[in-house]
């Protein structure tokens, strides 16, 4: 499983006096992961981003338009390829250059 960062929700948490279960951030973790997949297919654009680099910030990994895939970055990392399934598979092996929007 993907390691989930649970920092940004100690504060909010905190200051409303609440109690959430680690349990239920993994659920709803997991669902959303179901629920991307179709989101190209119900969005005009789509533009994935990857926070995966330690320090690194976010870079755009994949843009879809019209539910196709449009561009892909050189390196397209794992989660991201296991979510769109074969079309990001296929561009993981050609390695489509993704240029700035």
């Amino acid at each position: 499983m993907r390691r989930i960062s649970f920092a940004a929700l100690t504060t909010p948490v905190h200051l409303a006096n609440q109690a959430v279960p680690v349990s239920s951030v993994i659920d709803s973790y997991q669902e959303s992961t179901k629920n991307l997949s179709e989101v190209p297919k119900h969005a005009d654009e789509l533009l994935v981003y990857d926070n995966t680099a330690h320090r690194r910030g976010f870079r755009v990994v994949a843009q879809f338009i019209g539910g196709e895939l449009s561009k892909a970055a050189q390196t397209i990392p794992d989660w991201t390829a296991k979510v769109f399934g074969k079309e990001l598979r296929a561009a993981k092996q050609h390695e489509k250059p993704m240029r700035g929007r």
